[in-house]
């Protein structure tokens, strides 16, 4: 049978068109896998090149396939770790924990993200590691695919950030200055533990108020928010960066003094204020007390120079010769500069009339001898200017019984006594210095400078009386003095 020729044309199109097909499809083929080819090198690139590490491992926990950062980091050859486990590389606790996360993805069949840590030369290093499953075309499991990055320096750097804020934290806390941040408006924002310590002020109940309606006196106030505000408007500013002197308020209401010092503290276009407060009540204190001490010790020096120009021109007066000058002259002196040494010992506070009395009887006493004198009375506390009178009436006295009485011999005996009474509605010191044993004394009109100084000492600074007799058993001296801020019973 002869075909058609239209028959013969059908078939001659369809075997055509089936080649162009095929030589389309071969063409859809080559650049397809061209693609996958380029595709599949792009993310061997990617992979071998990326800075995390990268893997596979099947559920058994071999190894197959590790990047290049895996080989680069933990020193291995790539034919070392295929087919291996983390056991065979790291310790056992290290492993062990790799393997445990890889087993709990591959039980949830879910993607993990945890923290993990691994051995490098310079030390444990942290990771962040993303694990997920591997399915085939069935969806079943059959390997964990993980990318772990490095995070130690971000973690170091976080760590460092949060010792520096413990830091800082702890100094604050424990600073003995009181520290009190506020904000642009005044407001309090941050109010150490020292700053409830010093104004009263617990931190729930400082935070947010107004600073000057806090802790400023009243008189303060207007000031401070004038110049906060021309610092905010214009940046000029008086206060800051200074340390100055003012009057601080308790939540008590009680205004003490302060030393103080604000820093402005700039964020962006943010601005806020950091002041360091110090509570110098003690030390404003001793300041006055330094003051009244020098103001003191001036007027001692001036009275002591009176003192000794007033000795040394009656020495002279009363001395027949020179050397009865220089002698009456050194004694009174020494005695002066004692009873000033004992108002040293007490910071000038004062003596008591025991020490006094001990201190001017001390010199005499006979080493061959007990019984030389007596000392008996009330603890009597003295002023500094009473010390220095009562000390220089019992040198003289004392001297007197060294040259003429019963200190001048073997045998002789002062006895010296004080007690409290009451005359006339006034309470009185009565002190008596009585001599035995001495030569038999002559009753006199005539007193010597010594003795005339212990009257007018006595009368004058102390505002008491003074009697003295000359009976034959020896000298007798009799003081009254008026219980005082000058001479008071301890």
């Amino acid at each position: 049978m002869i075909a058609s020729p239209g028959f013969a044309y059908l078939a001659v199109t369809a075997a055509v068109a089936l080649a162009v097909v095929a030589l389309f499809m071969a063409g859809w083929l080559a650049r397809r896998e061209r693609r996958q080819r380029r595709h599949q090198r792009l993310i061997e690139a990617v992979v071998e090149n990326s800075p995390a590490v990268i893997y596979v491992k099947d559920l058994a926990g071999r190894y197959l396939m590790v990047n290049q950062r895996y080989i680069d980091i933990f020193r291995l050859e790539r034919a070392q770790v295929i087919g291996k486990t983390d056991f065979d590389f790291f310790p056992n606790d290290v492993a062990a924990a790799f393997r445990a996360m890889d087993e709990r993805v591959a039980v949830t069949e879910t993607a993990l993200t945890e923290e993990e840590t691994a051995p490098l030369d310079d030390g444990l290093h942290t990771y962040v590691s993303v694990k997920t499953p591997l399915r085939d075309e069935a969806g079943l499991s059959y390997a964990v695919f993980g990318i772990s990055t490095d995070i130690t320096e971000q973690r170091r750097a976080e760590e460092a950030l949060h010792a520096s804020e413990r830091r800082n934290r702890l100094i604050v806390e424990t600073a003995l200055d009181a520290i009190v941040t506020i904000d642009h408006s005044g407001r309090i924002t941050e109010w150490s533990p020292q700053a409830e310590a010093i104004f009263g002020w617990p931190p729930a109940d400082a935070l947010g108020r107004l600073v000057d309606e806090t802790i400023m006196p009243e008189r303060y106030r207007a000031a401070h928010k004038m110049g906060l505000e021309r610092y905010l408007a214009t940046g000029e500013a008086k206060v800051l960066n200074k340390r100055i002197e003012l009057t601080a308020l308790r939540r008590d209401g009680q205004e003490f003094p302060i030393e103080l010092s604000i820093t402005p503290i700039h964020e962006g276009d943010v601005v806020s204020f950091c002041a360091f407060v110090r509570d110098i009540t003690e030390r404003k204190a001793v300041e006055l007390r330094q003051r009244v001490l020098l103001d003191e010790l001036n007027h001692r020096v001036k009275n002591s120079l009176a003192s000794v120009q007033s000795i040394a021109l009656l020495s002279r007066v009363t001395s027949p010769t020179l050397d009865q000058y220089y002698e009456s002259l050194d004694g009174r002196l020494v005695a002066l500069a004692r009873a000033h040494d004992l108002l040293t010992q007490g910071s000038w506070e004062g003596a008591s009339l025991a020490e006094i009395v001990e201190g001017t009887l001390a010199p005499y006493d006979d080493p061959g001898q007990t019984g030389t004198r007596g000392i008996d009375g009330i603890a009597i506390t003295l002023s500094p200017n009473a010390a220095l009178t009562l000390h220089m009436a019992f040198h003289e006295l004392a001297t007197n019984a060294a040259k003429y009485g019963a200190l001048s011999r073997t045998g002789g005996r002062v006895d010296v006594h004080w007690h409290e009474t009451d005359v006339d509605g006034v309470p009185v010191i009565r002190l008596f210095w009585r001599e035995t044993g001495g030569p038999e004394v002559s009753p006199t009109e005539h007193r010597g400078f010594g003795l005339r100084m212990v009257q007018q000492g006595v009368e004058r600074e102390l505002e008491g009386k003074l009697d003295l007799s000359f009976d034959s058993a020896g000298l007798c001296c009799a003081m009254s003095l008026p219980v005082s801020a000058k001479v008071m019973p301890a």
